[in-house]
């Protein structure tokens, strides 16, 4: 995120899911939210999360501890991911603990709306949690809309 903008971007939006999110901002002290994997870091509890929409498609989340240690995917159960679009019915992603037991992943189709938010819900500590990130929040997508392609193909140039 080196442009001036796509940074301020990050933290606007970062500021209004903290806000949104009754009792994050009353944690204790806690290690950074820059995305490892660049996704979209908050925090839940103790622990923090990042969720990462992939370009060409597919959703990741990663968990590390207060101070970003990484932690292993098994540090929540029942997973679940869904995408909603403008326009479009309901995309529910099947989740599952990688390969290597260090993040979830599942696969949709790529995220290119701004306006599509995408819900996360796990289990932690045996407590459900919730969330609703709208997609402009990810750098896939703040990057495009930094940068917005036009199609000139549907105008007449007579």
């Amino acid at each position: 995120m080196s442009n001036p903008l796509q940074r301020l971007t990050y933290f606007i939006v970062s500021a209004v899911v903290l806000i949104a999110t009754p009792g994050i901002l009353a944690q204790a002290p806690h290690g950074d939210h820059f995305p490892d994997h660049n996704g979209f870091v908050l925090m839940h509890s103790t622990l923090h999360f990042e969720v990462v929409v992939k370009e060409g498609g597919g959703i990741e989340l990663y968990f590390s501890s207060e101070s970003r240690a990484q932690l292993p995917a098994a540090t929540v159960s029942d997973v679940v991911v869904e995408i909603e679009r403008p326009d479009s019915p309901m995309e529910f992603v099947t989740m599952q603990i990688s390969a290597s037991g260090d993040f979830w992943t599942g696969p949709s189709e790529p995220v290119t709306d701004h306006n599509a938010v995408v819900r996360v819900g796990f289990l932690f500590q045996g407590e459900p949690f919730f969330i609703d990130i709208p997609a402009g929040a990810f750098p896939p997508i703040m990057e495009k809309m930094k940068n917005p392609v036009v199609d000139l193909s549907e105008f007449d140039a007579h």
